[in-house]
C-alpha cells in the first residue's frame, strides 16, 4: 500500500488510494483478510504446497463427474511469468523425459541415508524412535516424496524404500502390515493418498481440510478419487481417525521476527582428558569455555552416563537465565539408578 500513487483515478469500486492509504490498523486487517480469501494460491506461501491447488481441482473435477455436473475453470495466465523460458525446447525435454533412471538414482541416495536409520536402529545402546523418525523424514522422505506420485511401478519400488524405514524405526516384523508401522511412527503414506493424510492433519480453516471433512462418497461410476482410495485404505486397514495436527510454524510469532540460533558447544576449548588430566586444569578450562558466551544468553548444560549402553542410567539438565534463575531436570533411567 505504501507503493500507491496519488491523485489517480478510482476503479469500478469508487474507492481512491487516499483512502486505502488513510485506512486504520483494523481496516487494514480487513482488508488483508479479503485478500487473502481471494486470492487463494498456493505456490510461495508458507505451509502451502502447489499440489493443494492439484487436490482440490481433481477432487471436484471428479465429484462432478459422479453427481452429473460440470465443472467450470478459469485459468488467469500471468504476463511474464516465463517470458525467458525456452518453450519448444521444454516441450520437447517434456515428451523425451522419462522418470526411470531418475527413480534409481533416487533410491540409490535413499539406501544410503538410509544406512544411518539401520545403524542407529541396531546399536546396543539403543536410538528412540522420534530421533530415528526425524532422520528419516529429513534425510530420506524429503528425497522420495514429491517422486511417488509418479507410475505404480516407481511408487511401488518408492514404497519398499519407506516399508523398511518404518519398520525399522517401530521395531515391527517383517510380517507387520506396512500401514500399521506408519501409523505407529506417524509418518504418512507415499503417494496420492499420503496429500489426504497431510491435510487431515492440517488447520481447521485449510480449504483442503474443510473439503475433507464435509466430503461424501457416491461411488456412480468406477473412477475413483483421490477421496475414494483414502476411504478405501483406511476401512481396509482400520485407521484411526484421532490424527493430530501438523503445525509448520508458530502463528504466535509474527513473521517478522527475528529468530536466533542456538550456539551448542559439545568440546571445551581446549583439549583435556577427563581419565587422564587434572581435575583442576578441567575445571579452568570448563569456566574459560563457560565465559565465552554472553551474559545476556540462556544458557543450557546438559549431560547423561549409562552403563554398558543398557542399565544404570539418568540424565540431567539445568538452564539458566539471564536474571540469575535456574531450572534444573533430572531422572533416572531405572528404579535402582546409581547416577
Amino acid at each position: 500500500m505504501k507503493k500507491l500513487k496519488l491523485r489517480k483515478s478510482p476503479g469500478p469500486d469508487m474507492l481512491h488510494n487516499e483512502m486505502l492509504l488513510h485506512l486504520g490498523l483494523e481496516g487494514k486487517k480487513v482488508l488483508l483478510k479479503l485478500i487473502n480469501k481471494t486470492w487463494d494460491t498456493a505456490g510461495f506461501r508458507t505451509g502451502k504446497q502447489a499440489e493443494d491447488e492439484l487436490f482440490r481441482l481433481s477432487q471436484k473435477v471428479i465429484d462432478g463427474f459422479q453427481k452429473k455436473k460440470n465443472t467450470t475453470a478459469v485459468f488467469v495466465h500471468l504476463l511474464q511469468a516465463y517470458d525467458r523460458v525456452w518453450r519448444k525446447g521444454l516441450l520437447w525435454k517434456m515428451r523425451e523425459l522419462t522418470l526411470k533412471e531418475h527413480i534409481q538414482d533416487l533410491r540409490g541416495r535413499a539406501n544410503k541415508r538410509l544406512r544411518l536409520v539401520k545403524r542407529l536402529a541396531s546399536i546396543s545402546s539403543g536410538t528412540d524412535k522420534n530421533t530415528l523418525r526425524q532422520l528419516y523424514v529429513g534425510n530420506v522422505r524429503s528425497l522420495i516424496a514429491l517422486q511417488s506420485i509418479s507410475s505404480k511401478t516407481n511408487k511401488d519400488l518408492l514404497d519398499r524404500e519407506q516399508s523398511q524405514a518404518v519398520h525399522f524405526i517401530s521395531g515391527g516384523m517383517h510380517s507387520t502390515p506396512t500401514a500399521a508401522c506408519e501409523i505407529h511412527t506417524n509418518i504418512e503414506p507415499l503417494g496420492s493418498e499420503y496429500m489426504v493424510e497431510r491435510y487431515k492433519r492440517s488447520d481447521k480453516t485449510h480449504p483442503n481440510r474443510q473439503r475433507i471433512d464435509t466430503w461424501k462418497p457416491t461411488g456412480r461410476l468406477k473412477q475413483k478419487s483421490v477421496m475414494d482410495i483414502s476411504t478405501y485404505l483406511q476401512e481396509k486397514h482400520h485407521l484411526p481417525n484421532n490424527i493430530e495436527n501438523l503445525q509448520h510454524f508458530c502463528k504466535e510469532i509474527p513473521p517478522h521476527h527475528r529468530k536466533y540460533i542456538a550456539n551448542i558447544r559439545t568440546q571445551l576449548i581446549e583439549e583435556t582428558s577427563k581419565k587422564h588430566g587434572d581435575s583442576i586444569d578441567i575445571m579452568i578450562t570448563a569456566q574459560k569455555t563457560l565465559d565465552t558466551y554472553p551474559e545476556h544468553w540462556i544458557h543450557v548444560y546438559t549431560d547423561g552416563s549409562v552403563f554398558k549402553g543398557t542399565i544404570n542410567g539418568g540424565y540431567g539438565v539445568r538452564i539458566q537465565y539471564p536474571d540469575k534463575t535456574k531450572e534444573e531436570l533430572c531422572e533416572s533411567y531405572e528404579s535402582n539408578c546409581s547416577n
